[in-house]
């Protein structure tokens, strides 16, 4: 019965760290889960950046034009609401600034934890899963050990249907 009972905390000790490993490589912290997600984070920015520099390209050209039109400086002073000497600004009260919410260039990315498990978490799963390996191991041999002892008999303890024979003690 020492044997039997090795053997099955053996098997469940090597299959809880089967699953420990399993589920360190898929979804834990450093998993492809991760490094999907993050993956697929690095490609977002990468596409940001190059939006960036176009458009860091646009603006250069556009504050080189400022600079050379003196006109068109004060059309752009006005337009973000700058007002002249002697002007008043009139404020409209349920005005809604038509911005988009969606990503575009100069959005700034903040940095998002990718979906994985943590380690204490992935070995608590492993953990529990042993126990419960072991368990099973422990119940299906107790199920399958043949019984002993006297079956059929009656216990020595009560006296025989009919009998008024004192019970050996």
């Amino acid at each position: 019965m020492t044997k039997t009972l090795g053997s099955q905390l053996l098997f469940s000790l090597w299959l809880g760290i089967l699953l420990y490993c399993g589920l360190s490589i898929m979804v834990g912290p450093g998993g492809m889960l991760a490094a999907a997600g993050l993956g697929n984070r690095a490609t977002e920015m990468r596409r940001n950046l190059g939006s960036l520099m176009d458009r860091n390209k646009a603006l250069g050209a556009d504050l080189e034009s400022l600079r050379s039109d003196s006109d068109r400086a004060e059309r752009e002073a006005r337009s973000l609401g700058y007002l002249a000497v002697g002007q008043y600004e009139v404020v409209l009260a349920g005005w809604v600034d038509g911005r988009s919410s969606t990503l575009g260039a100069g959005t700034t990315l903040a940095y998002q934890r990718p979906s994985s498990l943590g380690d204490g978490e992935i070995k608590a799963l492993s953990a529990l899963a042993t126990l419960i390996a072991f368990l099973l191991c422990r119940f299906r041999a107790l199920a399958l050990r043949p019984k002993r002892g006297r079956e059929g008999r009656r216990p020595r303890s009560a006296p025989a249907r009919g009998s008024t024979d004192p019970v050996p003690v």
